[in-house]
């Protein structure tokens, strides 16, 4: 699934997934930040319903514990950043 989300974004849209920001974003931040190896909120938000939805798919003993009202994800519709 993370392979069909990352393919979805493309080279561009999954740089919108990690921690990508420009200088001065945050309080005392003086350089830019580009870390292709970590998350921000929304890359790991995407990455954590393909989990989730997979957990469910597999019917593992973990699914129970996931909440009904926890929709189904389509790696190939993922949410716009």
């Amino acid at each position: 699934m993370s392979k069909m989300l990352y393919e979805t974004w493309g080279p561009d849209g999954s740089l919108k997934a990690f921690v990508h920001y420009p200088a001065n974003t945050f309080p005392n931040q003086k350089e830019e930040l580009k870390d292709n190896t970590h998350f921000n909120p929304y890359g790991a938000y995407e990455l954590t319903e393909c989990i989730v939805s997979s957990i469910r798919k597999q019917n593992l003993p973990l699914a129970k514990f996931i909440k009904k009202e926890i929709r189904d994800f389509d790696p190939s519709k993922p949410m716009t950043a």
